[in-house]
């Protein structure tokens, strides 16, 4: 069940959660790739069923040797902005503070993941 109610609400909160864990990542001594591809990342649509699409240019940072993009890079990024689709269904660090849970799966549980990498595919 979504948090959010709109779309705009749904952006914004992909965007406050992205800002915070940037500002974590500025206040560290050593530089985090996470937050650089954040800072890059560019959100174009959200949904609060839990969609995000993103766009990014893949400059020379994020290519290897032969020009072309790092597998590293490709799966931080991929990461990253996926996980980003399930912020608007979940808390934000502020409320998930006040109360801390965490369920596990244990052997014979079922887990259904469903992605959709068209995206990643479209030049």
């Amino acid at each position: 069940m979504a948090l959010t109610k709109s779309k705009e609400d749904a952006m914004n909160k992909i965007r406050e959660d992205f800002g915070s864990f940037i500002e974590w990542v500025q206040q560290r001594d050593t530089p985090q790739f996470d937050g650089t591809i954040m800072a890059e990342a560019r959100l174009v649509d959200a949904s609060p069923s839990g969609k995000a699409v993103f766009e990014m240019d893949i400059g020379d940072k994020y290519s290897n040797l032969r020009g072309t993009m790092h597998g590293a890079a490709a799966a931080l990024i991929f990461d990253n902005l996926s996980a980003a689709a399930f912020l608007p269904l979940i808390p934000s660090a502020k409320e998930q503070r006040k109360s801390v849970g965490q369920d596990f799966l244990l052997r014979g549980d079922s887990l259904t993941l469903k992605g959709l990498g068209k995206g990643l595919l479209e030049g």
